[in-house]
């Protein structure tokens, strides 16, 4: 067997191999995104987020919710339509490699733009979210590695401007509006039920 035939038996057989991790990875991002959105809608106190975390000072900001939802549940979203791509095998039809792709962005630019929530704008980290944005890209990463012998020999491995683009007009849309927006009224008594809690432990 010739080095470029043995090249050619590991790229077919990598990508197989890549899809059931990207669907643990997913399905991990998914759970955790779940669990957190549940919790910050029910108003309880997630472990390791205390009153004086960063944990707690993120999940309490604007910056953790887009209209009253919490940001958690829409990452959730765009993880559940990844995974059962990945569940489905191999997209045929091209409108499924453009969902796929512009997904994966979604994921990339959602990240980027809550690491510069937490590192410029609230300089705090939330364990929680890193964990769920780094499963979330090794999932990508996973789905890229599996997906990229079957785009490359079709036409849907020409990325198009629209992949890329709507993803970021997206996270840009959603920034602008958590800019825009206030404190919610439940995250503000959910601060002050926290201070009063600590204030009290003091005395």
């Amino acid at each position: 067997m010739t080095p470029h035939m043995k090249s050619t038996l590991t790229q077919e057989d990598a990508g197989p191999k890549a899809e059931p991790l990207a669907a643990v990875l997913l399905a991990t991002a998914l759970s955790i995104s779940l669990y957190l959105a549940w919790q910050s809608t029910a108003g309880n106190v997630i472990p390791g987020c205390g009153p004086q975390s960063g944990c707690n000072q993120i999940l309490s900001s604007r910056w953790s919710i887009v209209g009253g939802v919490p940001v958690s549940l829409l990452g959730a979203g765009t993880y559940a339509v990844l995974l059962l791509s990945v569940l489905l095998g191999a997209p045929r039809a091209l409108w499924r490699h453009r969902l796929e792709r512009g997904m994966a962005f979604l994921v990339v630019a959602g990240a980027l733009w809550f690491t510069v929530v937490q590192a410029v704008i609230l300089r705090a980290f939330c364990p929680w979210c890193c964990s769920v944005h780094g499963v979330a890209l090794a999932g990508v990463l996973a789905l890229w590695f599996a997906r990229r012998k079957t785009a490359a020999s079709s036409s849907s491995g020409r990325f198009r401007f629209a992949e890329v683009a709507l993803p970021m007009a997206v996270v840009a849309g959603v920034a602008l509006f958590q800019n825009a927006s206030s404190e919610p009224e439940r995250i503000q008594e959910r601060g002050l039920a926290w201070a009063v809690t600590s204030e009290t432990g003091k005395l």
